[in-house]
């Protein structure tokens, strides 16, 4: 873009986020005098691995103090579904955003919808191409990117049914990446959950501890009808002001909200399943009881096989492997499943090393059936010139899910 109509461009937004200020403050929201909107100028924060050319979020022009609030928005003033009742929530809000966006300057959020990003703007993980997607290399990222483009695609149908022609395939995934990444869900009787101009403008960083809870940062206060922010903690002058959404691994970020954090921001939460090749080497070598089994309940129960970043097996990781190697050393069924369900150590030390070696050799696996090392992925992200986002965050993903099961082998191999 040339210099000019990027200043254009970066003016008609200043503009476009002055209005939204004055519209909210004429209909009664509250918001903290330090706090306003930048796009684009700054580094990002402990978030520098967004999107640089749609970054934009909150900073504050004074030390902010824990527990103040930042913007109180009217119930009145969130863009919501009105509460319908609805067999398909999720686009309940999409349908409404829909109609209001066609209302063109008609619309009582007209001035909030001008700020909104553009389609091209958004990477939520349905609208990549299947050449985008292929960069991800991981069987079960992959997969999950079929079902999600899947869902995109019913979706657009059931919007079209119930809009008809004023509803384009386009505008339905603007619509259905700007609830997916924005949508803010703090009330009740709003289960599709509501746009709120202005508070959306927050980024995410995510909870210090695992929370719980996806609910995010906003509080709804019933007596008053408002939805507030607030801060957790404290700000000085000239800082990003961030919010929580809840926790989320790398590949749900991906999903819901199309950015990636920087290396070892997300480690608190961040998990990497285990791809097609390592269930089968596992299910070779440590094959499971035919049939229903106290032991196969075990393992069915105790989650998804994953390891962490610092390639700590998770527990549903550890019971299928300590499984296989009680079930392969002839151990009683309903012995060996009270065994694995204490999550401990087994305490014979040589089918403990079976089970953890067993790991190591199936995400070993993983490795092998990748078309791309590690260091050839490092490589590539040193020297690529590609200007296709989506390429960036698919070789970030890539690495990180790599280096985790390097982690994981040496961890596990070792014992």
């Amino acid at each position: 873009m040339p210099a000019s109509a990027s200043a254009s461009a970066s003016e008609e937004c200043s503009e476009s986020y002055a209005s939204l200020k004055l519209w909210l403050l004429r209909h009664g929201a509250v918001i903290h005098p330090s706090v306003d909107i930048f796009r684009d100028g700054g580094d990002g924060g402990d978030n520098s691995a967004r999107p640089s050319t749609s970054y934009r979020g909150l900073r504050t022009s004074s030390a902010l103090a824990p527990s103040t609030l930042l913007v109180s928005v009217p119930r009145r003033l969130l863009l919501s579904s009105g509460g319908v009742s609805s067999d398909n929530l999720p686009t309940a809000l999409v349908r409404e955003m829909i109609k209001e966006t066609n209302k063109a300057g008609s619309s009582f959020y007209s001035v909030y919808l001008a700020t909104l990003p553009q389609r091209a703007e958004y990477h939520i993980l349905s609208l990549w191409t299947n050449e985008q997607a292929r960069h991800l290399q991981a069987s079960y990222a992959l997969a999950r990117w079929k079902r999600l483009q899947q869902q995109l695609s019913e979706s657009v149908t059931t919007i079209q049914n119930k809009i008809g022609s004023a509803a384009t395939t386009a505008m339905c995934e603007w619509a259905v990446a700007t609830v997916s990444t924005r949508a803010v869900y703090a009330t009740a009787d709003e289960p599709g959950g509501v746009l709120c101009p202005f508070g959306d403008m927050h980024n995410y960083q995510p909870p210090q501890k695992a929370c719980g809870t996806n609910v995010g940062d906003a509080a709804y206060d019933a007596q008053t009808e408002t939805l507030n922010w607030t801060t957790k903690k404290a700000y000085t002058r000239g800082s990003e002001v961030f919010m929580t959404y809840g926790t989320y691994t790398s590949l749900d970020l991906l999903e819901y909200y199309g950015f990636l954090l920087p290396p070892r921001a997300n480690d608190d939460h961040e998990t990497f399943e285990l791809c097609d090749a390592a269930m089968e080497h596992l299910d070779n070598a440590l094959p499971l009881p035919r049939g229903d089994s106290a032991l196969n309940r075990a393992v069915g129960a105790a989650g998804v096989l994953s390891v962490d970043t610092q390639g700590t097996p998770s527990y549903a990781l550890l019971v299928r492997a300590r499984a296989g190697a009680l079930h392969a050393a002839g151990t009683d069924d309903r012995v060996a499943a009270d065994k694995v369900r204490v999550g401990e150590p087994l305490k014979e030390t040589s089918l403990e090393c079976t089970a953890l070696r067993a790991i190591a050799r199936c995400v070993h696996a993983d490795l092998n059936g990748a078309p791309t090392s590690l260091e050839e992925d490092k490589a590539l992200q040193r020297k690529t010139c590609s200007d296709d986002l989506r390429f960036h965050l698919a070789l970030s993903w890539r690495i990180a899910w790599k280096s985790a099961l390097i982690c994981c082998r040496a961890r596990c191999g070792r014992e």
